[in-house]
C-alpha cells in the first residue's frame, strides 16, 4: 500500500512562518521587486513542494526561482505583475527542486466517476495541484463577514478559524466552471490553484480539503461544490485534467546511464 503523504503545509516566508496571503509576494524584475496580483502559482508550489520535500520551502523563493527559468514578463497593471502561471511554467519550477510533474488526465463523465479517478490518484504518494474557479476579491459588502451561504456553502464547509473568516470571501471557490452557457468569462470570477490536500468521507458525504493560496488558509468543501468549480480550462468533454507532482526515484549506484 503506498505510503501516506503528511498534511500540506501552508505557505510560508523566509522566517518559515505562514504568509498572511499570496499578495505579498513580489515579482522580480531587473529594476527591482514589484507586487505580484497573481502569484497563486507560485504560492501553491510552494505548498506541494514543501509537502513533497517534507521542509519548507519559502513562496518567495519558489516565485523567484520560477521567474528565472522561465523567463516570465511581469505584465504590470495599476503596478502590480499581472502574470499568470501555466503548467509548464509549474512544471518546469518542479524540475528546478528536483520533482517531477505532469499534467494527469482524469475521467469525468460523472460525479461519481471524477470522484473515483481523483481519489486513486491521491492514493499515490503525489502532491496535487488543481486549477479551479475562485471569487477574484472581497467586495467591501463582504469584507469581515462572509456570506458563505449566498455560494450554498454551510460554515462548516469551510475549514477555517473565525479570524480567517473576517477576511472575507476572496479567494473562494464559486461552484462554477467560471464561464456562462454562451461560453462568456463570468464577470468577478479568477481561474485559480490551488492544491488538494485531502479527500474526506463521513456522515454519508464527501468532501475536499484544499490548500488556498489567496488567503492562504485550509478549506473544506463538499465534493459537488468543488467538482462544479474545477475551471473550464482544466475541462474536456468527460475528461479533467490535474497537475500531479511527485519525487523523483534516484538512481541506484551501478545503474547510473554514462553519457559519452
Amino acid at each position: 500500500m503506498p505510503r501516506r503523504c503528511p498534511t500540506t503545509p501552508l505557505a510560508v516566508g523566509a522566517s518559515g512562518r505562514p504568509i498572511p496571503n499570496q499578495f505579498v509576494l513580489q515579482f522580480p524584475t531587473p529594476q527591482g521587486p514589484i507586487p505580484w496580483a497573481t502569484a497563486c502559482g507560485p504560492a501553491a508550489m510552494s505548498m506541494a513542494l514543501s509537502r513533497l520535500t517534507r521542509h519548507p520551502i519559502p513562496a518567495q523563493e519558489v516565485a523567484n526561482r520560477l521567474v528565472g527559468i522561465t523567463g516570465k514578463a511581469p505584465e504590470v497593471k495599476g503596478g502590480r505583475a499581472t502574470a499568470l502561471t501555466t503548467t509548464r511554467d509549474l512544471i518546469s519550477t518542479a524540475n528546478a527542486y528536483g520533482i517531477h510533474g505532469e499534467r494527469v488526465s482524469l475521467r469525468g463523465s460523472s460525479l461519481e466517476e471524477a470522484w473515483q479517478e481523483l481519489q486513486g490518484l491521491m492514493r499515490q504518494p503525489v502532491a496535487v495541484m488543481a486549477l479551479v474557479t475562485a471569487k477574484g476579491s472581497t467586495t467591501s459588502a463582504t469584507r469581515g463577514n462572509a456570506d458563505w451561504e449566498s455560494y450554498g456553502l454551510k460554515a462548516p464547509d469551510i475549514v477555517a478559524s473565525e479570524e480567517d473568516r473576517r477576511k472575507g470571501d476572496g479567494g473562494i471557490l464559486t461552484g462554477s466552471q467560471g464561464i456562462d452557457e454562451k461560453g462568456r468569462k463570468k464577470p468577478g470570477e479568477i481561474a485559480h490553484w490551488v492544491v488538494i490536500d485531502r479527500l474526506e468521507e463521513r456522515d454519508g458525504k464527501r468532501y475536499v480539503v484544499i490548500n488556498n493560496p489567496y488567503h492562504n488558509r485550509q478549506e473544506r468543501y463538499p465534493w459537488e461544490y468543488f467538482w462544479n468549480s474545477v475551471n473550464y480550462q482544466a475541462r474536456d468533454k468527460n475528461r479533467w485534467w490535474v497537475l500531479s507532482l511527485e519525487t523523483q526515484p534516484s538512481i541506484p549506484e551501478g545503474n547510473a546511464v554514462t553519457h559519452p
